[in-house]
């Protein structure tokens, strides 16, 4: 049996599908044991109706919370009301909070970890059955419900296992998108240069000449031929005007530009909101700095998604001074998780190979940032 990765679970939406499916069961619930109890007074009725709220605040609990220690503590108080609801009410609809709860196993525990929690709600069942319920068979009444939790547990291990490689396959696309959008631009910026220089060494050197063989021309006594020859060197003139204009234009160009790189990345990622904060026609001076810059932002969206469980990530890439600065700072947990990270270490030495500086810190109020400086901006 093998244990799956357990990424930092993101809070899921209380109104999912599957939410919705527990709390309609839940509700069933609710109402099966209340009816049962209407007649027995309050000094029965409240603490069955107190089970019921606490399974159903440490359902919402789990789904919301972005820790994981404090979901499995969710967890785990589901289990504990659920076996209290059993002991309290003789009711067949009690042990079906296990099976919500089986079902919430794979996304917050270790195979192995998960089937022990089963198999310890299966023995708390067995025993009350046994000595409070006094049914017949009393561990084959916890088989049955354990064949339900089982269910529950493999087909929610399915839903997480394919809940992570669609993440996994959408992270991957979008990096992918990203790679191909710089090396799209870096293509660009070269074909822009190689342009550039051949207009100025080929075209440029060659109406240079066109006009000083005019000039020559000029010399000549032929009166008749004069007006079209000063036509023609003012037309070379012109011409030559025109194309270092269009030089001139292309090296203003010159660089590599992170926006579409940026939004390719951004735009296909799972989990947390990003906002992208990018200053208009920002221009890389070089492929290897505008790609050091990309690593990084991915990075630090990688841990947001994997690691920080942060619900907002904020994406900045502007001008400081005589260099960019690129920002990626998020809402989740602080950078203790994350600083000694094999991630971290290699974006730290591809930031100063391309002659950048890297930080990594807290904001004031709480979460992850990653700080990343590149000289030489091209205007």
């Amino acid at each position: 049996m093998t244990d799956l990765p357990l990424p930092n679970r993101r809070p899921h939406g209380l109104f999912e599908p599957l939410n919705l499916a527990a709390f309609g069961t839940c509700g069933l619930i609710v109402f099966d044991q209340v009816g049962g109890l209407a007649g027995a007074g309050a000094g029965r009725l409240l603490p069955v109706l107190a089970t019921l709220v606490l399974f159903i605040l440490g359902f919402v609990a789990a789904q919301k919370l972005s820790d994981r220690t404090a979901q499995r503590a969710a967890l785990l108080l589901q289990l504990g009301a659920a076996l209290a609801n059993v002991m309290l009410v003789q009711s067949g609809s009690g042990p079906i909070l296990g099976v919500i709860v089986a079902a919430q196993l794979p996304f917050l525990f270790g195979m192995r970890a998960a089937v022990g929690v089963v198999a310890l709600s299966l023995t708390g069942y067995g025993a009350v059955f046994a000595w409070e319920w006094q049914v017949d068979r009393p561990w084959f009444t916890a088989a049955m419900y354990g064949g339900f939790q089982a269910f529950a547990l493999l087909t929610a291990r399915l839903a997480h296992t394919a809940e992570r490689q669609r993440d996994e396959l959408a992270e991957v696309n979008a990096h992918l998108l990203a790679t191909r959008s710089l090396l799209e631009a870096g293509a660009r910026d070269g074909e822009r240069l190689r342009l550039s220089r051949e207009l100025h060494d080929v075209a440029g050197h060659s109406l240079t000449a066109l006009k000083l063989n005019l000039e020559l021309a000029l010399r000549l006594p032929d009166a008749e031929r004069e007006a079209k020859i000063t036509s023609a060197r003012d037309l070379a003139d012109g011409l030559l005007d025109d194309i270092r204009a269009v030089v001139g234009q292309l090296r203003r160009h010159d660089g590599v530009d992170l926006a579409p790189a940026l939004r390719a990345l951004t735009e296909r990622l799972p989990g947390p909101q990003v906002e992208l904060d990018l200053e208009p026609e920002l221009r890389v001076a070089e492929v290897g700095q505008a790609e050091a810059l990309l690593r990084c932002v991915q990075e630090g969206l990688t841990n947001a998604l994997r690691h920080s469980g942060a619900k907002h990530v904020r994406v900045s890439v502007r001008r400081s001074g005589d260099a960019v600065q690129a920002e990626v700072s998020d809402d989740g947990r602080g950078p203790a998780d994350a600083v000694a990270g094999h991630g971290l270490t290699g974006m730290r030495e591809r930031i100063e190979e391309a002659g950048g500086r890297l930080e990594i810190d807290s904001p004031p109020g709480g979460g992850f940032r990653i700080r990343a400086r590149m000289p030489q901006v091209a205007a």
